[in-house]
């Protein structure tokens, strides 16, 4: 069991070097996800790449301690979790194929097409009786 507490800062001055701190953390974070992106996108482009590792990330992200004003070993844990959260994803989806199915349906913002082929198919509705 986890047990989550939630504090409430009155101090401005901890209030804002908290907010920096997150945005820090939010741009490695994100970093991390923008090249894994880049890396799926060429390996769909059919060049021969492999998935980046933790430590792929941590020396691709070496250095940035100082401009991002957040220690190094932050940045490390931050590569860390995000490989970890990757491959748990992926092992996920090779699991269970009907997990990509529930993806998109909760992607799907419920419009239907406005203009729509006649004899196609309407998205997302499966009318196959279940077993």
């Amino acid at each position: 069991m986890i047990i989550t507490y939630k504090y409430r800062l009155k101090d401005r001055s901890a209030k804002k070097v908290l907010r920096q701190h997150t945005i820090a953390c939010n741009e490695v974070w994100n970093f991390c996800a923008e090249t894994h992106r880049e890396t799926v996108r060429r390996w769909k482009g059919g060049f021969n790449v492999r998935w980046l590792s933790k430590f792929d990330l941590i020396h691709l992200t070496a250095g940035s301690s100082k401009e991002l004003g957040i220690h190094g070993q932050t940045i490390q844990c931050i590569c860390e979790h995000f490989v970890t959260a990757r491959n748990k994803k992926q092992a996920a989806l090779r699991a269970n194929s009907d997990l990509v199915q529930l993806q998109a349906v909760e992607k799907w913002d419920g419009k239907l097409p406005t203009q729509m082929i006649p004899g196609s198919t309407l998205p997302f509705i499966n009318l196959a009786p279940q077993r």
